[in-house]
This record gives C-alpha cells, structure tokens and sequence, in this order.
C-alpha cells in the first residue's frame, strides 16, 4: 500500500494497530462446500478454513494468516523473530533475523490471542481459535488524505476473502502510538500519561465500549484498575519514590494543580518515577495485566517506548467501524502531549477546569464527551462517533450479547450492504 507524506505541521508521531478475530477449524461429518455455496452462492470462493484432520490447529492456522498476507506482497515477522518477505510470485524467502532494529516497523505480526475466544452463541459448525494481528507502523497523517485506502480497510478485505472468521465481544481493537524520533524520554510518557488521565472519565470512557455508562467487560479503566490507583490518593504518600529537586522541576513546569486531589497525587507519583519500566508497572493491574492505556517499554525502534490504547473493539461494520475514530484520537492525544511545557501545561489546566466543570452538573454526556473532543481539533469526528456510541447500548448492534451472536464475518458484512473496498494487489 502506498504511504502519504507526513504533515509537518504538527508533531511527528507514527501508528500501528492490533486486531484481534476467530479463525475457524472445521469439525468432522460437514460438507463445507454445499453449506456456503447455498448461503453465498456460486461466484463466491471458499475461504480457507483450518481442516478437521489437523493435528496442532493453532500452528495451521498462524501460518495460514502468515501465507495469506505474504500472498498480497505484506512481509510478515514470526515468533521466532524470522522474516517472511511476499512476492506475488515466487517462492517464500526466509531471513534469519530482521535486518535492522527499526526493521520490525515494516512488518505484520502474527499470534495466538489470549484473550480472543469463543462465546456460547458464537456459530456451532466451527471450532475457534483467537489470533491477534498486529500491523506495520505508519505515519499519523495516513488519515487526510481521503483518496486513499486506510490500511484498516485493506486488511479487514484481505481477512474476509481468505479466511472464515467470526468477531465477538472478545475481539479487541488496540491502537498503538509513538514519536516518530527515536529520542523519546520518560517526561514525554509523562505528559501522555497526565493527558490521558485527565481525559479518561468524561472522554475515554464515554467513547469505550458501554451501555447506559456500563463499560464492556474488557475496558480496564486506569483509575479503576491501575496499580498506582490502588496505591496512591491524596494524603497517603504510600511508597512515593523519593524527591529529586531537579524531576521536582520539571514536574512542577509540566504539571499543574489540579481540582481532582485524589488524580493529583496519582500523577506526582508518577512525574517522580525515573524509569519507562516503572512508569509501565505502575499503570499495570495488580495481577500485572495490562490496563486500557500501556506502555510497553521497549516497543519501539531503537527501544523506545511505544503507547498503547487499548478501549476499543474490532466491530468493522461500515459505519459503526470505529478503527480509524481509534487511531486519530490516540494519534492526537500523543501530538497534543508534545507540545512544549508552557503549552502543555497550558492545556491541562484547560481540560481539567472543563471536566471539573462537568462534575456534579446537569451537561448531559453526549455534550461532554463533544466538547472535549472539539477542544482537541477532532470536532470533524464528533457526529460519527455518536452513532458508533449509540449502537454499545443494551439490545442495540454493538451490545456485548449482540456481538456474541454474529455470524461469520463474511455474513455479518453482507448483511450490512456492503462487502468493502475491493483489496489492492500491488
């Protein structure tokens, strides 16, 4: 796929995304065949699906997924750290290791999905194995140009004409950001940090996945959830790390006196922590999972840090596909955080007054999570996400129960109106 020029406008920040889906293993005594050309008719092809007789399904499958995207001219790194590079034709070529350190932003990674799983009402002629697919970095600015396919699209095309897959609840949708220069410091994560705990009760949360204010079961709020959250409120200086004078100022250049005094203290724990690795640790949960907004430490490129969004699901349904609602917001939460110290002060104290404002007032939701989002430049998504927001209620199409019931994701599609952009073969 081709990849716009950055706009130098704004900070230079790079994405990539993980989608997590079910590929399916037939189960002995089905005739496939006769099943999906009475549901699809004769023009279509059979997508692959792993074959009953297969000994370690998951392996088959991984591998098919790799196969798939080499297929397409994708390169696709494994496991074992090996690089398979797709040429339309010709065989497969294998390096030993990837080229470079900064080789890994050029490729596709495959893996089993621990999360990702099968539900009661999921379809009962396939058995389901989760896979987690993790894409290329690309520029943030991917998303002005509007003649062009996103790389979302393109993927979601090539899944759904190789593979029989089933999406549920389960199925998540992670967008992960950095810097696109490889000098990245511990005050940069800082300030993310800061923003996007500032932003996380009356924007985040009201863009996850919810109904009626109900999170879905997988968004792990940092304020619920977080490890410094269970540690730290105000007044307690439980396990601060000690005071340095000179991160005393900076912090103090960054990070203002807030209205919330519980949040305050949570982020001066965390603007006296010294390390990428503690300040990972201190988002995590205590069972050390992952929480809706990561940093994995080491990433990167060149090791540098990459941050991980982690609200959302893959629910790729036309107009209620919020991957690309996903990826600008945590594209421009990372620019906005690396602005310099006066205008990022500046900034918080703007959005902390206006969600202190929100609390204990009549502003309906909708209306906070709108304000907010125009605050941030993103008014051109504000209508789009309202319908996408709509859908997460009790009974509606996004519901947790009524993602766990869908078909196929070929079905599921059709039934929409619409079997997306035709994939591009270069």
């Amino acid at each position: 796929m081709p990849r716009p020029e950055p706009d130098h406008r704004l900070p230079q920040t790079t994405y990539s995304f993980e989608i997590e889906f079910l590929v399916a293993q037939e189960l002995p005594g089905i005739n496939y065949s006769s099943t999906f050309d009475a549901r699809n008719g004769p023009d279509d092809a059979l997508p692959w699906a792993c074959p009953a007789d297969e000994t370690d399904p998951y392996e088959t499958i991984l591998e098919a997924v790799k196969k798939l995207l080499v297929s397409y001219g994708q390169a696709v790194a494994n496991c074992a750290r090996q690089v398979q590079i797709g040429h339309m034709h010709g065989p497969l070529q294998y390096l030993g290791s990837f080229p470079s350190t900064d080789a890994t932003d050029e490729y596709w990674h495959v893996e089993p999905s621990d999360t990702a799983y099968a539900k009661r009402d999921s379809p009962q002629m396939y058995a389901w194995f989760g896979v987690r697919l993790r894409s290329p970095s690309y520029h943030s600015h991917i998303f002005v140009v509007q003649d062009m396919e996103s790389p979302t699209d393109w993927i979601l095309n090539v899944l759904k004409k190789g593979l029989v897959i089933h999406l549920n609840s389960t199925c998540r949708f992670n967008v992960l950001v950095r810097p696109l220069s490889e000098d990245t410091t511990v005050v940069h994560a800082k300030k993310l940090i800061t923003l996007v705990w500032v932003l996380e009760k009356e924007l985040l949360e009201r863009l996850a996945p919810n109904s009626y204010g109900r999170l879905h079961p997988h968004v792990r709020t940092l304020q619920a959830h977080s490890r410094v959250a269970g540690l730290i409120w105000h007044g307690s200086g439980e396990g601060s790390p000690p005071q340095d004078p000179l991160n005393l100022a900076v912090a103090n250049l960054h990070l203002p006196n807030l209205h919330n005094q519980e949040l305050l203290a949570r982020l001066q724990f965390l603007w006296r922590v010294q390390t990428f690795e503690g300040l990972a640790a201190a988002l995590r949960e205590t069972t050390d999972q992952a929480t809706s907004f990561a940093i994995r430490p080491t990433g990167g490129p060149f090791g540098t840090p990459v941050f991980e969004f982690r609200y959302a699901l893959w629910h790729p349904f036309g107009q209620l596909d919020a991957s690309k609602h996903w990826i600008e917001l945590a594209s421009k939460l990372l620019q906005t955080s690396m602005w310099n110290c006066q205008v990022f002060k500046k900034n918080i104290v703007l959005l902390d007054g206006m969600t202190h404002g929100f609390a204990g007032s009549n502003v309906p939701p909708t209306v906070r999570w709108r304000r907010l989002m125009s605050t941030l430049g993103l008014e051109s998504w504000v209508d789009s996400w309202e319908i996408i927001i709509s859908q997460y209620k009790d009974g509606q199409r996004l519901a947790v129960r009524s993602l766990d019931k869908q078909k196929l994701l070929r079905e599921e599609l059709k039934a929409d109106g619409g079997k997306g952009h035709d994939v591009n073969l270069c």
